[in-house]
């Protein structure tokens, strides 16, 4: 029998960490291993987990790392334990009934795929996206595939999806389709591509924390595997309601904006083509003070702060990070995985829709 873990990455989570865990255990009838690493939680989430522990592990940390690291914690001790696939999953997440033999049915079907994740959609507006896989801008901010898309947007009938193995569960509308990476919100990874990632580094870098660090790993496997041929996808069968901007309610919006803008010239600095990185920063940074000045004519000098911090961080952490060897993506590669519509990530509304 496979052996599947569900991993899931806490941090003062305690609002709606116990209705996650129910949803995991109740939402399949398969056999599950659920691993919670508290990220050095200081609410009650520990009291929460105290009602688990003879269903579930929990790996506390002495302080804490940020999301990266705790899910990679997670991870490591999943593949330690004999896991054939690991599901990473937000505590601020729930599970439909079904979702995981969904996803584990495609995984089974089609060896080739390294990840899967299934419809993230608005827990409190659920005919609304928020994530059917990430996507990297021209100016190196990540963003959620459709998100603020009504469900039914989801793409129909794709020929990727003709190509591939459907169990009879999946042969539905819409069919699964080809993405650039999962979230790290909800993915279904094959523990052997993780296996493979951690020959060479961590699953996710830590020096990221988080907001970037899905699609980094994204485009990390797929740099050193590019023989693998569209190795992530979204199942939109299987659906995950995921409440959101919980990190930003526990760490605050301008804590958020700075280690977005930081990341974001991680990801030019790491993968964009040497052609491009110069124009690509530029863009970066114009875009990012128009932001700051929005910001302060809106009455919000502590979040336009906060850009301006985020963009100097990058810039030093990315000059560090020159002084080793680059391995950016061929320009056919990257023409095929950035997206040149944007370079700003859309605002998502509290209706879940975006503008």
């Amino acid at each position: 029998m496979l052996t599947v873990y569900v991993v899931i990455p806490n941090y003062n989570g305690v609002r709606l960490l116990a209705e996650c865990i129910h949803s995991v255990q109740s939402g399949s009838d398969y056999f599950l291993h659920i691993v919670v690493v508290d990220d050095a939680s200081d609410d009650a989430s520990m009291r929460i987990l105290q009602q688990f522990l003879r269903d579930i592990t929990v790996i506390q940390l002495p302080e804490n790392r940020r999301f990266a690291a705790a899910a990679n914690v997670g991870i490591e001790y999943a593949l330690t334990h004999g896991a054939d696939y690991i599901f990473l999953l937000n505590s601020d997440a729930q599970v439909s009934e079904g979702c995981l033999l969904q996803l584990l049915d495609f995984m089974n079907a089609n060896p080739r795929v390294a990840a899967c994740q299934p419809l993230l959609v608005d827990k409190y507006s659920p005919e609304y996206i928020q994530s059917a896989g990430v996507r990297c801008s021209f100016t190196g901010r990540g963003w959620d595939n459709l998100m603020g898309a009504r469900v039914e947007c989801c793409p129909h009938d794709t020929e990727e999806a003709k190509k591939i193995a459907l169990a009879p569960l999946l042969r539905t509308v819409p069919s699964p389709f080809p993405i650039v990476g999962c979230t790290g919100g909800a993915v279904f990874f094959r523990a052997e591509a993780l296996i493979r990632t951690l020959e060479f580094e961590q699953v996710f870098d830590e020096s990221l924390g988080m907001y970037a660090e899905d699609l980094d790993w994204a485009f990390r496997f797929q740099q050193r595997y590019a023989a693998t041929q569209l190795p992530f996808w979204c199942v939109p069968c299987a659906t995950v309601w995921h409440s959101g901007s919980e990190s930003t309610r526990v760490l605050g919006t301008g804590w958020k904006i700075a280690l977005t803008e930081k990341n974001a010239v991680q990801m030019i600095l790491r993968y964009f083509p040497a052609m491009y990185v110069g124009v690509a920063i530029c863009v970066f940074l114009g875009t990012a003070l128009m932001m700051a000045l929005v910001q302060t004519f809106r009455g919000q000098p502590k979040v336009a702060l906060s850009t301006l911090q985020g963009v100097g961080r990058g810039l030093v952490d990315g000059l560090r990070m020159l002084k080793r060897k680059r391995a950016p993506f061929s320009y056919r590669r990257f023409y095929e995985l950035v997206d040149w519509n944007r370079i700003l990530p859309p605002k998502r509304t509290t209706e879940g829709r975006v503008i």
